[in-house]
């Protein structure tokens, strides 16, 4: 919260790694005085919430003026960040794949296209050496069966079930903070 108000609210923050910086704003300084910061943040769903730390701004000898309003990067980033769950979401879910055989001793590819509702993914494999090569081949490296394609099926469903509860939760937060309601 800001010097000389009570009301605490949402800062822009990064997270690098296990390093998070606050991109102090304009709005972050434009009161004089002490304040103070709390970390809010989930693990497991569960929210967990740091110490409080003071912070001090000093007087400056700008031109005094009206705050600037402190939501509104926050507020572009949630909805940054909706938009971009959302158009990952979409492109997951109309994601289509081909298999090609390749000659004999070529090197396999996967290559990644732009479609009008997603992307494709062209897997080229080679066609293994007839006859005396001798090598048994490996399941899920020289081929896949009916039970790895579940797998793989099972597990983009659970993943697009996280992005969707993400999703979900910033549709929650944004409810929450700007009264802007669920999309």
């Amino acid at each position: 919260e800001l010097p000389e108000q009570s009301t605490p609210y949402p800062c822009s923050t990064t997270l690098d790694g296990n390093r998070l910086s606050w991109q102090i704003s304009a709005a972050d300084t434009s009161i004089a005085g002490k304040g103070r910061c709390e970390l809010c943040y989930y693990i497991d769903g569960t929210l967990v919430k740091s110490a409080i730390f003071q912070t001090f701004i000093a007087d400056s000898l700008a031109e005094p003026g009206p705050a600037p309003e402190p939501y509104s990067d926050w507020i572009d980033d949630v909805f940054n960040a909706k938009n971009e769950a959302i158009d990952a979401k979409e492109a997951i879910e109309n994601m289509s794949v081909s298999v090609t055989t390749l000659p004999e001793d070529s090197a396999a590819s996967v290559t990644k296209s732009a479609t009008t509702d997603g992307f494709h993914l062209s897997f080229g494999i080679p066609r293994g050496k007839s006859g005396t090569s001798g090598i048994t081949p490996v399941r899920g490296v020289d081929y896949m069966n009916e039970d790895d394609y579940k797998y793989f099926d099972a597990h983009i469903d659970e993943r697009l079930g996280e992005i969707e509860d993400s999703l979900n939760a910033i549709l929650v937060i944004q409810d929450e903070l700007i009264g802007g309601g669920a999309v």
